[in-house]
């Protein structure tokens, strides 16, 4: 079925990579698509449950766009370099 596990942290999580049109797919069940061209674009879509729940680069996905450069200390930059640098 084509369908992989990959353990960690006592959860197991059930993901699948696949091709769709241009774009290469993998997909967590229940969690998350990475999307990638296969050039230059890589696309993240999260699962609604995890809405609020997460952070770093990618934002907080909590709806509101204003606070997506947080730093990891809670600070909301304007800066994408500084907001970048900050989580290293």
């Amino acid at each position: 079925d084509g369908v992989k596990v990959v353990e960690g942290n006592g959860t197991d999580y059930q993901y699948q990579i696949y091709s769709a049109g241009i774009y290469i797919v993998t997909e967590v069940k229940g969690l998350l698509n990475l999307i990638w061209d296969n050039k230059t674009s890589l696309m993240l879509q999260l699962h609604p449950k995890l809405k609020g729940k997460v952070c770093g680069l990618c934002g907080n996905f909590d709806g509101n766009a204003n606070n997506d450069f947080m730093k990891h200390n809670g600070e909301v930059v304007t800066d994408p370099k500084e907001f970048g640098n900050s989580w290293k």
